[in-house]
């Protein structure tokens, strides 16, 4: 059996997409960090049971700092 990946640049362009709608005018001082971390919350699915687990979690990290 063979195993073949197809190259596409489907999630590439979905990046960039969600990197222009971030990154706008208004926000070019965006430093690599938050861009990061906006970025990986835009990309990211999520039902409303798992964004409650990690906020709660972030709010306790932020508590403790």
């Amino acid at each position: 059996m063979i195993a073949v990946l197809l190259a596409m640049s489907v999630d590439c362009e979905r990046g960039f997409s969600n990197l222009s709608r971030i990154k706008t005018d208004n926000r070019s001082r965006l430093c690599g960090v938050h861009l990061k971390s906006l970025i990986q919350i835009t990309s990211t699915e999520m039902d409303e049971l798992t964004i409650f687990e990690y906020s709660t979690k972030l709010i306790k990290l932020w508590k403790q700092s």
